[in-house]
């Protein structure tokens, strides 16, 4: 991929996980992203004024998350040209649009708004493919490592059973479905729910460290109460290695009065 592409997949991919485009007025567009990482707000940034030349930002506190904004016409109307809308929230919840006149999120498909992953990245080379889902795992993904105690343990081998996966949540049916689709065609094995993707095993997890991996810097958020602020990559090198220590030792610190974590 050249520059301009990389950026402008990296761009979507950011729009479509904790990013969108609303209408700021009659004839301009908000572009945002809501973000606690630096490194995630950054790359936004870069990936705009790169595509689009310099531009002013506004970044501020946004409830609990900080969020990073623009303004532009020309920016929204040529972004809106790969997906028609780039919120994947049901149309029902938060926010709600006020004026539908001026809210293309509002033209609803079964409650949700026609938001899709671009066709020239859906079908497109494989690095294309693995730079967009390293963008949205790092965004809406998430490492799980814990013991799972609601699973009874071995009493044979007395062994404990941990639970190590990663997850990419999407509560978008669509999207979901595409995102399923782009994994598979990476090769992946997948498990999934309503709003969770799910890669679990050895060869899965260490397939998707060589393969994918998240975005350098990016670490886990304060919803987990273990993992907090751990690389992201690291963890997962850590997951990996636990494979070959030994689980069941209590004073093994990565296990011993651990719970579900998620980051």
């Amino acid at each position: 991929m050249n520059r301009d592409e990389t950026q402008l997949v990296r761009l979507i991919a950011l729009l479509l996980t904790d990013g969108g485009i609303s209408k700021a007025s009659k004839n301009l567009y908000e572009i945002y992203i809501t973000n606690n990482s630096n490194i995630i707000l950054n790359m936004f940034e870069a990936c705009i004024e790169d595509l689009f030349g310099k531009q002013k930002f506004y970044r501020y506190k946004f409830k609990t998350v900080k969020k990073v904004k623009i303004t532009s016409k020309e920016i929204g109307i040529y972004l809106l040209k790969f997906s028609s809308s780039y919120r994947t929230r049901p149309c029902n919840t938060y926010p709600k649009c006020l004026d539908k006149t001026l809210c293309r999120i509002c033209r609803s498909i079964n409650g949700y708004p026609p938001a899709r992953i671009p066709k020239f990245i859906l079908n497109g080379k494989i690095e294309i493919r693995q730079e967009f889902l390293k963008i949205a795992f790092s965004a809406d993904g998430c490492i799980e490592f814990y013991e799972n105690k609601n699973k009874k343990n071995n009493k044979k081998s007395n062994k404990k059973s941990i639970q190590r996966r990663i997850s990419l949540f999407c509560s978008n049916p669509y999207i979901l479905k595409q995102f399923k689709t782009m994994i598979k065609k990476c090769g992946f094995n997948i498990t999934f729910t309503k709003t969770e993707i799910r890669i679990t095993g050895k060869k899965q997890l260490n397939k998707f460290k060589n393969e994918i991996g998240f975005l350098d810097g990016v670490v886990v958020s304060s919803k987990s109460k273990f993992w907090c602020g751990y690389d992201k990559n690291e963890l997962l090198r850590i997951v990996l290695n636990s494979y070959w220590t030994d689980i069941k030792s209590q004073s093994n610190p990565l296990i011993a009065g651990s719970s579900r974590n998620v980051s």
